[in-house]
């Protein structure tokens, strides 16, 4: 979808005709707060519902760590609609100009590393343009968790499409077109035209501000069979929990593929 060898609703489900094939009641607002004790939650136009099973599937947001200067230049990768509505809005003023943009994308995981070729792609084909891509990470290899071999055809596959790498570098601010960063014992400064957050993950305030335990991060605990400890039936599943045996070593992955596969186990319980 980045790169555009998809359309977004070749990806995506309408939840509101999926609802109406279920025969399942259908509402988007946000939810602000859970009243566990009272099997309620409260939604941010007012009203209240309640329920006999709670099932959390939420998601996450990007994580920042860094000084960070609010501006239309950040792109946030976290959730997915948001970035892609960001890339087609920015795309547009792109096509309207002859100037080669400077991207910068913080984190070198795989949603970091998949970014960098997406938009490669995506903003050379419609700019007709080789769009200048930096790759910041405060790791000294690039995916050095997956092996060896992955981590070698990488750095080939980066460096045959012309991005550049920024390794062992420790963002410490973003503002006004610049992203600072440390490198050993020594400052330095990028400029960019945009600049890409793939981060990590975090998660809402909802859980802390209900009581609900939940882990350093704020996602919310759950046993061997996505249950909260304290009030059973509320379940949760995907980039919004941690489960208790395994938080630590950060399994599952925050990625949405986890809620997918935890859904018919979530079904059971």
């Amino acid at each position: 979808c980045i790169a555009k060898m998809y359309k977004v609703d070749e990806i995506c489900i309408n939840l509101e005709l999926l609802c109406q094939y279920t025969n399942t009641k259908f509402i988007e607002e946000e939810g602000i707060t859970i009243e566990p004790q009272k099997n309620q939650i409260i939604l941010k136009n007012g009203v209240t519902i309640d329920y006999d099973y709670l099932l959390m599937n939420i998601g996450s947001q990007t994580k920042v760590n860094f000084d960070l200067e609010d501006s239309p230049s950040i792109i946030y990768t976290r959730p997915i609609s948001q970035l892609i509505t960001r890339l087609e809005t920015l795309e547009e003023n792109l096509i309207k100009g002859n100037h080669i943009p400077k991207i910068a994308i913080v984190g070198s995981g795989a949603a970091g590393i998949e970014l960098c070729f997406g938009i490669k792609e995506r903003w050379n084909k419609c700019t007709n343009l080789d769009v200048d891509i930096s790759l910041i990470s405060n790791k000294k290899d690039i995916l050095s968790e997956r092996g060896t071999q992955t981590m070698k055809k990488v750095e080939k596959a980066l460096k045959e499409k012309g991005i550049r790498v920024i390794l062992d570098a420790n963002v410490d601010k973003i503002k006004s077109h610049k992203l600072s960063y440390t490198q050993g014992e020594s400052k330095r400064e990028i400029e960019f035209d945009f600049v890409v957050l793939a981060t990590g993950a975090s998660c809402s305030n909802l859980f802390r501000n209900s009581g609900i335990e939940t882990d350093d991060l704020g996602f919310m605990l759950v046993d061997d069979y996505l249950q909260c400890p304290k009030y059973p039936n509320i379940l949760g599943a995907g980039d919004c929990v941690s489960i208790i045996k395994h938080y630590k070593e950060n399994f599952p992955p925050k990625a949405g593929v986890y809620a997918v596969r935890e859904a018919p186990f979530m079904k059971n319980n």
